[in-house]
């Protein structure tokens, strides 16, 4: 087996190889351009094959999620995904690559026998579709209080004028308040803002 630590970053992989004596194999850094992260792991694919197949470990970061497919997709055996651990004075990619490579390959049994490790906070990946509805509930919960920011906003522009009286209906979110806000006569910043938060509130509810 071999044992791959993966240092990510947007432009590139640094990654480093170690075999199953915990030997440095390979270290190097990868460009995150798609055909070369592709040629790299089609070679690394090859040369774990005789080796019985490869693990890799990587940290949480903004990106990972396409690490993590990639992985699986050339055989990578299992992907360990981590919490970052504190961050060294003296850090580098190479140094983080070797340590995470390291750490991969001291607890290998315990790892692949689903066994936990003390000291390492393992993430867990979830099912792709798991995936997709937790991000689909948060992109909801972020779209509705960026309304109420923009509602509150329309209200304190009422306000600024002691206007809130004037209203129409009883609520600010009926057909014929929303009328009236559009035609309402404000001073010109007023009237600007006041336009962009009603186009704001119809983005957010759509």
């Amino acid at each position: 087996m071999l044992y791959l630590g993966i240092d990510l970053h947007a432009k590139q992989w640094t990654v480093d190889l170690g075999d199953e004596q915990g030997n440095l194999v390979r270290h190097r850094q990868v460009s995150t351009r798609p055909d070369e992260l592709r040629k790299f792991l089609t070679e690394l694919q090859d040369q774990a094959s005789a080796a019985g197949g490869f693990l890799a470990v990587l940290e949480v970061c903004g990106f990972q999620h396409y690490a993590v497919e990639l992985l699986r997709e050339f055989s990578c055996a299992d992907v360990v995904l981590v919490h970052p651990a504190e961050r060294s004075k003296q850090k580098t990619d190479r140094r983080d690559a070797r340590k995470l490579r390291d750490l991969l390959w001291l607890n290998r049994h315990a790892l692949q026998e689903g066994r936990r490790v003390a000291g390492l906070r393992r993430v867990r990946i979830t099912r792709p579709e798991v995936a997709a509805s937790r991000q689909l509930t948060s992109l909801r919960t972020k779209l509705t209080n960026r309304r109420t920011k923009s509602l509150n906003r329309i209200h304190g522009l009422l306000k600024k004028h002691n206007l809130q009286h004037a209203m129409p209906a009883k609520g600010l979110q009926t057909q014929k308040t929303r009328r009236w806000l559009e035609q309402l006569p404000l001073p010109d910043v007023d009237r600007q803002e006041m336009n962009l938060m009603l186009e704001q509130w119809t983005l957010w509810d759509e």
